[in-house]
């Protein structure tokens, strides 16, 4: 995998799971900054053939992650526009953790809300703790 620098995230890679720990701010907010770097990490370990293994979790122990950004939510208009063909980029980035070739696994700890419900959702594996 290419070493890129993320905003939002950490990224260490150990005999083929990449540990993948969300690190955005003091509720790891769903927001722009966050969404580009998981897509843009999820392009590369897809990628990355010695990796068999993708973990999330946070560094946070009181939110995995919060709630999406309120400002892109009022961004979004107000009459939901004609329907696509092809995914939108959100729920691209979301759909690639679900078909990735390798295991997915969210390690839940604190509070898990809207979009981080969807992420830990296409995971293959879930495990919550206090």
């Amino acid at each position: 995998m290419a070493n890129h620098d993320y905003q939002a995230l950490r990224i260490a890679i150990d005999r083929g799971v990449a540990l993948v720990t969300i690190d955005n701010g003091p509720i790891n907010l769903l927001d722009q900054t966050l969404i580009g770097d998981l897509d843009r990490a999820g392009r590369e370990l897809e990628a990355d053939p010695a990796v068999k293994v993708v973990v999330l979790q946070s560094a946070n122990p009181d939110f995995f992650i919060a709630h999406a950004d309120i400002n892109l939510i009022q961004q979004m208009p107000a009459t939901p526009p004609p329907r696509e063909e092809k995914l939108g980029a959100f729920q691209a980035m979301i759909d690639r953790f679900r078909t990735m070739q390798k295991a997915t696994i969210a390690r839940i700890e604190g509070y898990c809300r809207g979009g981080g419900s969807e992420l830990v959702l296409a995971c293959d594996m879930r495990f919550a703790a206090l």
